[in-house]
């Protein structure tokens, strides 16, 4: 017999698979403004510039809260890419991510 917990079920919120939707919608963009250029190495600082324009795009007209909570996710999902990652390396990491969520 399992002993009674304090901890409520983990049932995701309605608006989780927005988030999530929404969040892989985020990183398919940037991919997508990624194009061009593939051999040209992408800094941090250039990818952060990429995700918050396809941020900004995708996101606009949400609530807010939706719009936070799916940015986060994107950007937390993708781990910072090696030392000299070229935006080639870059877009495959975002599309495969983008894909798994």
């Amino acid at each position: 017999m399992q002993e009674p917990t304090d901890q409520p079920d983990q049932q995701p919120s309605p608006a989780q698979p927005k988030r999530l939707l929404t969040a892989a919608l985020i990183l398919t963009e940037a991919a997508e403004q990624l194009d061009g250029e593939p051999d040209t190495v992408l800094t941090e600082t250039a990818w952060f510039e990429v995700f918050n324009k396809a941020a900004g795009k995708i996101t606009d007209g949400l609530l807010i809260a939706d719009a936070d909570l799916a940015i986060d996710i994107a950007y937390n999902a993708v781990p910072h890419a090696p030392l000299g990652a070229t935006r080639g390396d870059w877009q495959a990491r975002v599309r495969q991510i983008a894909e798994a969520i």
